[in-house]
């Protein structure tokens, strides 16, 4: 198994991600995983990676666009997050892209270093972002969801910070210090109380945040399905350029 979880005599449960080979991107076993850790009774619950990067998005290369099922992961990954009893705190340590971001996004709490960074870079090749967007724009907001999602520019930790996918920064060597504070003040809440406020909050969005989920969902087959993202995937093991990128600058 490329994650793994301790859970401390605070009722904190820490879960890490470690798929250093593929910058930490989730396969479908991982993703499982991740749901079902979720579920479990904590007081907190924190979400870190080892290595330079957070997560570099969703390992696709046993995915079969053929199958109608094959992007439910990803949205049972959402509800999971929306549905834990507990707060979560993602800790972003590096390169968060693509499914990176939208974890940042489903994280109730989420503490950046200084040093990573925020992209959703799947239109290069070929494929819509579209669960990763609909993440994103309950954030940001449509233009800069917009700005993200069609320029594939990476963000700064500060950037994200301003946007709001992040509440907390930290320089490298401060970030231990900075979540132990973040620990801290949540563990001096009653557990019960944490809970009901995450649910109101939560519930005043819901029928929006499943309506975009589902749709987001259908449209990430239809484009996982596609010509385009057939040759961009082609193109990109083979470290080529797609036809649809200029051979001179515009």
């Amino acid at each position: 198994m490329k994650m793994s979880r301790t859970l401390d005599s605070h009722g904190v449960l820490e879960i890490v991600i470690d798929n250093q080979e593929k910058r930490n991107a989730l396969d479908d076993e991982m993703i499982g995983y991740l749901i079902e850790q979720l579920q479990t009774r904590a007081r907190l619950t924190i979400l870190r990676s080892a290595g330079k990067y957070f997560c570099a998005g969703r390992d696709i290369a046993n995915i079969d666009p053929d199958d109608d099922q094959s992007m439910q992961p990803l949205r049972a990954l959402a509800l999971a997050f929306r549905n834990a009893s507990q707060p979560v705190l993602a800790i972003v340590q590096g390169p968060a892209i693509g499914l990176g971001v939208s974890i940042a996004c489903w994280s109730d709490l989420c503490l950046s270093s200084t040093e990573a960074r925020f992209a959703i870079p799947e239109g290069r090749i070929g494929i819509a972002p579209t669960i990763t967007a609909a993440s994103l724009l309950e954030i940001v907001g449509r233009k800069r969801c917009l700005d993200m999602c069609l320029t594939a520019r990476s963000l700064t930790a500060a950037q994200a910070h301003d946007y709001g996918i992040v509440q907390y920064l930290a320089t490298p060597d401060r970030i231990h210090d900075a979540k132990r504070d973040i620990v801290d003040r949540v563990l001096q809440a009653a557990p019960e109380a944490l809970a009901l406020s995450r649910s109101l909050i939560n519930s005043l969005h819901e029928d929006a945040f499943h309506n975009h989920l589902e749709l987001a969902a259908r449209q990430a087959l239809v484009s996982a399905r596609s010509a385009t993202a057939a040759e961009g995937l082609k193109a990109f093991r083979e470290k080529q350029s797609p036809s649809w990128v200029p051979r001179e600058p515009a």
